[in-house]
């Protein structure tokens, strides 16, 4: 490395030679200097190269203070460090102005999606990233997250990639991205990209299964203009039947929809009469757009209770019964009555914990479960039969031979 050229001028400069040995040959491979005058600092020389502590190669120099430059226009040189980029023939100090690029634009939740990289050459530092919509300053990041392909690139730390979320309604955008300079040089345009964002909402039902009342209708919505939970309106057979907030938390949305967050989830109990129906669920627009059609499932509302008779086995006293029951009118426990040959023999409010029907039948809870001794022995017939609550009839559960204890 060496200066040349009138040293109390703004035509000092600093170049450099590559040599086979420290006696030579050496070669220049450049016909313009490594670091000329550039921002405040004029007329830079007495280049002291040296490997940082992140191994790293940077120079060191002195530079008059622009504008005034020579001690008898009142000058002073300073101390300046500015870091090198690439090796040999190709090493090159750029003029301090940073520089990048933006890789990619994406429609995501409440916006526009940037992402791409930024150095500013006068340090190691993550630069700040201003982000304009359609000419507004909108939104700030820092290039911090990882990019080893511009660390090893331009040899520097990997910690260069920026993502930042533009924030913007419905239709088509322009967002321009700036990197903020640190030092020697100016704030500089990344570039520029064209994004729609979209507007009108969307989303899916996922399941519809039996409720006391009705039906429990489950699945999530999102309007891509907001972060914010949405509202979503249930029909059945083209009657508007329930009105809830997709605001419950579904980790598997916020997973695959980016910049969304995870509370778009609805589960609603909706309101029915027995039989055969069609329920729809429309998400309900935010800002621009229009109200959607996110799903529509078949469901049947049954009246009558259901259940199990999975044991009747001989035991002191009698026999011992095992099973549940449950009345889709009602999540409240009901009760089963035991008939052997005919003849009742018990009455017994199935209301023990079963996990597995809690897990079958979310809305009614666990306690539908029966485990009790009732009349009878090995060999005869017993019958149980589950009481209806409200409308709907009883219903035979099952009939079992009595099994021997």
């Amino acid at each position: 490395f060496y200066s040349a050229s009138d040293w109390d001028t703004t035509r000092y400069a600093i170049g450099y030679a590559v040599c086979q040995t420290v006696m030579g040959p050496c070669t220049k491979p450049r016909t313009k200097p490594l670091l000329a005058s550039s921002g405040d600092a004029g007329g830079p020389g007495g280049p002291a190269p040296f490997i940082d502590v992140t191994g790293n190669l940077q120079l060191g120099f002195h530079a008059w203070t622009s504008p005034k430059i020579g001690y008898e226009n009142g000058g002073a040189r300073t101390l300046r460090i500015k870091p090198t980029m690439g090796t040999g023939a190709e090493l090159s100090i750029p003029d301090g102005t940073p520089f990048g690029r933006v890789d990619e634009i994406q429609d995501v939740v409440g916006g526009l999606r940037v992402r791409g990289w930024s150095l500013d050459p006068d340090t190691t530092e993550p630069l700040t990233v201003h982000a304009y919509v359609d000419g507004v300053f909108v939104a700030t990041s820092v290039s911090h997250h990882e990019r080893t392909d511009v660390g090893g690139l331009f040899g520097t730390t990997p910690d260069r990639g920026f993502d930042i979320v533009a924030p913007g309604i419905g239709g088509w955008h322009n967002v321009c991205l700036y990197a903020i300079n640190k030092a020697f040089g100016a704030n500089s345009l990344l570039g520029c990209r064209d994004g729609l964002v979209l507007w009108n909402p969307y989303g899916s039902v996922d399941a519809a299964s039996s409720a006391p009342g009705g039906f429990q209708l489950a699945g999530w919505a999102i309007d891509p203009e907001s972060t914010a939970s949405i509202d979503v309106h249930v029909y059945v057979d083209g009657n508007l039947a329930a009105v809830t907030n997709a605001g419950v938390s579904r980790e598997d949305v916020a997973a695959v929809k980016a910049n969304a967050g995870p509370n778009h989830g609805f589960d609603v109990t909706v309101p029915s009469g027995p039989g055969f129906h069609t329920t729809c669920a429309y998400a309900i627009n935010v800002s621009l757009g229009e109200n959607v059609l996110i799903g529509c499932r078949w469901v049947v509302v049954s009246t009558d209770p259901i259940g199990s008779f999975d044991v009747a086995v001989g035991a002191p006293g009698g026999v011992r019964v095992q099973g549940w029951a449950l009345d889709p009118n009602v999540a409240s426990p009901l009760d089963v009555h035991f008939y052997l040959d005919g003849q009742g023999v018990g009455v017994i409010n199935a209301s023990s914990p079963r996990v597995d029907i809690a897990g079958a039948f979310p809305p009614y809870g666990p306690n539908h479960g029966f485990d009790a001794i009732v009349s009878g022995s090995a060999g005869q017939t017993l019958c149980a039969y589950a009481i209806n609550v409200g409308a709907g009839a009883n219903t035979l559960i099952d009939c079992r031979q009595i099994q021997a204890g």
